[in-house]
């Protein structure tokens, strides 16, 4: 008999893991067999979907970059021509000049040189906005055939398939209920602070658990 489960993290690196492995990636191929779907087209979809939401980022940065630095140039225009103003009051002639100077000097690099840039990557944006949407959902209409033919007792099917010795129940009966509360002592009952959200049984060496 198979009694490699008595020492089960030991049996699980020597044997099941590759074991699982290599059933999942068979009942994979089965289904994307039978689903129709073509995997190099949906790898190249794939692929442009993740270069546009890259440019993506990237432009958002670069954007977002560019607005504080517009901000900043705007500030820094305004503190010059308080500056200026506050020269001339006080006499200091060399400070009220730069001020003059600096102030429209900021004006302008924000106005004619970050105002047209912030448009640019604006319009990028928006681009690359629509191109990553697009591709995504081709990526996702590619993979529909595929992901319906997927079921909530594949995981374990597999299970079972890969360790024949772990069998799984599909439901938690009524009768498995009463055979565990009368031989084992089972008790359903953990008290009000205690909730069931979910329930697997099943025999493993041909004794039940839950």
């Amino acid at each position: 008999m198979d009694d490699s489960l008595m020492e089960p993290g030991r049996a699980y690196r020597e044997k099941y893991k590759d074991l699982f492995r290599k059933n999942a990636e068979e009942l994979l191929d089965s289904l994307v067999q039978q689903s129709g779907l073509n995997v190099e087209e949906n790898h190249t979809t794939v692929n442009a979907y993740r270069e546009a939401d890259k440019k993506l980022k990237d432009t958002t940065r670069k954007l977002r970059g560019k607005k504080v630095l517009k901000v900043i140039l705007i500030v820094l225009a305004v503190v010059s021509g308080i500056l200026a103003v506050a020269g001339g009051f006080l006499q200091k002639w060399i400070l009220m000049a730069v001020c003059i100077a600096l102030c429209p000097a900021f004006i302008l690099l924000a106005v004619l040189v970050l105002t047209p840039q912030i448009k640019k990557a604006q319009a990028e944006k928006q681009v690359y906005e629509e191109e990553s949407a697009k591709r995504l959902a081709e990526a996702n209409e590619q993979m529909r055939p595929l992901l319906a033919l997927f079921d909530n007792a594949m995981p374990m099917e597999l299970v079972h398939k890969t360790v024949p010795l772990l069998e799984t129940d599909p439901n938690f009966s009524v009768k498995a209920l009463d055979y565990l509360a009368g031989k084992y002592g089972f008790s359903e009952d953990y008290g009000d602070e205690v909730s069931t959200t979910g329930i697997l049984s099943g025999r493993i060496l041909g004794n039940p658990f839950i």
